[in-house]
């Protein structure tokens, strides 16, 4: 069965998620981003479908439109160092995540600043193949070739009096839930879940415990270590510390010093000393590498690299003291 991805994010300030405007107001640290949920073409013969007039279409799309978080995907992806993030294609969990037909849940854990975004958007890459949509009913709902789901159509033409009205929350889930039973696996990418504040983060948990009992739906989260309890018995959980972090942030050190204006061996005792002391934070390493930019000399960058901060918080200090 081909993949079908929902991509959402959790890492930005907006909150929005599948055309319910109102489901995560108090939620000012989620954003559900760029929701990609495709349905293959070869849709399986037991499905009712309904070919429909392009205007049909359109009135249909805009019906369930959802704002275009897209920004937040392009941005993290442009940030994102050309070859990282690679490994966890190939971790057994998230492999077996992918292809397990069950419902399951894979849980991606590391301290902040370790580059879990970038995880997530190397996630969405894999699993994002075809035609951007960012409502997560109109991407299972109706196919690229203009064929609707009849229970969408339904909701669309007969509870909503042709788009008059707004579908509610339980409508959008039941057709969604038909939808997934009848075409397969779909996808949802949730990153930095911690980042949440405590009211909207219970709003988006009642939300995923409706939905995670849905048949063909795989759900990954992001977040920082330990801190998310609803997610203790996941099925799957990958530990950045255990993992190929430390591999990522080599090769982000490797383009990044190249463009430093010194010699190799310079450059050699800069990425060995960051690489010494990241303990798996591309965050440290950046503010570092930001730090060591505006020494002047060889001298002064080998002077800094004797005096690093030995964390985050640490390096937040002295930058907050030099501000003073």
């Amino acid at each position: 069965m081909n993949a079908h991805p929902v991509v959402m994010s959790a890492d930005t300030t907006q909150s929005q998620t599948v055309n319910q405007p109102n489901m995560f107001t108090s939620a000012s640290d989620i954003t559900f981003s760029d929701s990609q949920f495709q349905v293959a073409n070869n849709i399986t013969n037991n499905i009712t479908n309904n070919h429909i007039s392009s205007d049909m279409k359109i009135k249909i799309y805009n019906w369930l439109g959802a704002p275009d978080f897209s920004v937040n995907f392009v941005r993290a992806a442009d940030k994102k160092t050309d070859g990282t993030g690679q490994w966890i294609l190939e971790h057994s969990m998230y492999k077996n995540w992918k292809q397990t037909e069950a419902s399951n849940i894979l849980w991606i854990q590391g301290k902040a600043g370790s580059g879990k975004t970038f995880l997530s958007t190397t996630i969405i890459q894999d699993l994002q193949k075809t035609a951007p949509n960012n409502s997560l009913v109109q991407q299972v709902g109706i196919t690229a070739d203009g064929i609707v789901h009849s229970d969408l159509q339904d909701l669309f033409a007969t509870k909503c009096k042709q788009g008059q009205t707004q579908p509610i929350i339980h409508d959008l889930e039941e057709v969604l839930r038909t939808i997934l039973t009848n075409v397969g696996p779909g996808y949802i990418i949730l990153d930095a879940m911690d980042e949440c504040e405590l009211e909207g983060k219970s709003e988006v948990y009642e939300w995923l415990d409706r939905i995670r009992g849905f048949s063909n739906l795989h759900l990954a989260i992001t977040s920082r270590d330990h801190v998310e309890q609803n997610l203790v018995g996941a099925s799957h959980q990958i530990f950045l510390d255990d993992s190929g972090i430390d591999q990522d942030i080599a090769i982000h050190l490797d383009r990044k010093i190249q463009k430093f204006p010194f010699k190799e061996k310079l450059q050699g005792e800069i990425k060995d000393s960051l690489m010494a002391q990241a303990q798996g934070q591309f965050r440290w390493v950046d503010c570092q590498l930001n730090i060591l930019q505006k020494c002047g000399t060889p001298r002064s960058i080998r002077k800094a690299l004797q005096n690093l901060p030995k964390d985050l918080e640490e390096t937040y200090t002295m930058a907050l003291e030099k501000s003073m």
